[in-house]
C-alpha cells in the first residue's frame, strides 16, 4: 500500500512540473495547485495504510480528557470465580465503551509524556462496576496514544460477551512522535522505561478499577511499543505476567 501511494504521488509531482514548461497558463496554474495536492493525498494514503492519525485530533495532538468513575481506591484481588461467569450485564449499561485521554503525573521518573489514551469498557461504567483486567499498550515510532483505534476494537469484542473487555491505558513511551528513547532511561530523551513501568502503573491502581493482581495485567505494543512491551516483561516477569508485542 505505501508503494502504490508513494509512486503515484510522485508521478503525478512529475507530471505537474513537467507540465509547468511550455504549456498554456492555466496549466501552469494548475500544476502548481496540483503539486501540494498530490503531495497531501499520498502522505494521507501512507498514513491510512499504518493508521498512524486515525483521526484530525490525533495527527495535531487534540484531545479529549475523559472523566473516570470513582475507582474507590480499594484494591480487588483475583476473583474466585472467573468474571466471564459471574457476570450479567445490568439494564442501562452503554452500549460502547468510553474514550479519551488522561495527564498520567511522572512522579517518579519526570519523563515528559503526553497524555494517555484512555478506554473503559461498557462494564466499567456501571454502578458497581466489576474490577477488569488492565492493558498497558504503547504506540509505535512515530505515533501518538490515540486511542481511537483500540476502542474500536474492543467495542466490538465488549459487544459479544455482555460489555466485558480490559481496561486499556495507551501510554507515551515516546514523549514526542519524533522521539525513539529506546524503550529506556537516558539522560537524552528522559526516564521512559520508569514512567510506564512505575508511574503509569501507580496512577492505574490509584485511578482505575482493575484487578490489583499481575496475572490480570497486560503489556502490549506495536512496532516500537511492542519492542517495548517485550522488554519490559522480560525484565520485570513479577510486574508483567502477559505480554502482547505485535510487530516489535
Amino acid at each position: 500500500g505505501v508503494a502504490v501511494w508513494a509512486a503515484a504521488g510522485l508521478a503525478g509531482v512529475g507530471l505537474a512540473i513537467v507540465s509547468l514548461w511550455d504549456s498554456a497558463a492555466w496549466r501552469k496554474v494548475v500544476a502548481i495547485i496540483a503539486i501540494p495536492w498530490f503531495l497531501i493525498t499520498a502522505a494521507v494514503g501512507v498514513n491510512a495504510v499504518f493508521g498512524l492519525n486515525p483521526t484530525l485530533g490525533s495527527l495535531f495532538g487534540i484531545t479529549s480528557t475523559i472523566v473516570l468513575p470513582d475507582s474507590g481506591n480499594d484494591p480487588t484481588g483475583a476473583p474466585s470465580v472467573p468474571l466471564y461467569q459471574s457476570w450479567t450485564a445490568p439494564a442501562g449499561m452503554p452500549a460502547i465503551g468510553s474514550r479519551g485521554a488522561q495527564t498520567i503525573p511522572a512522579t517518579v521518573s519526570g519523563f515528559d509524556a503526553r497524555p494517555a489514551g484512555i478506554y473503559l469498557p461498557p462494564a466499567a461504567l456501571v454502578k458497581d462496576a466489576p474490577a477488569l483486567p488492565l492493558v498497558v499498550m504503547m504506540m509505535g515510532h512515530p505515533g501518538s496514544p490515540d486511542g481511537t483505534v483500540i476502542s474500536d476494537v474492543l467495542d466490538t469484542f465488549a459487544a459479544q460477551r455482555g460489555g466485558l473487555a480490559p481496561i486499556v491505558v495507551i501510554a507515551d513511551q515516546l514523549g514526542a512522535e519524533v522521539n525513539d528513547t529506546a524503550c529506556a532511561d537516558s539522560t537524552t530523551y528522559g526516564n521512559a522505561r520508569t514512567y510506564v513501568t512505575v508511574d503509569v502503573v501507580n496512577w492505574a491502581k490509584k485511578n482505575l478499577h482493575i484487578i490489583d493482581d499481575p496475572a490480570y495485567w497486560t503489556i502490549a505494543g506495536y512496532s516500537n511499543g511492542g519492542g517495548c512491551a517485550i522488554t519490559f516483561g522480560a525484565q520485570e516477569p513479577q510486574l508483567w505476567k502477559n505480554i502482547l508485542d505485535v510487530s516489535g
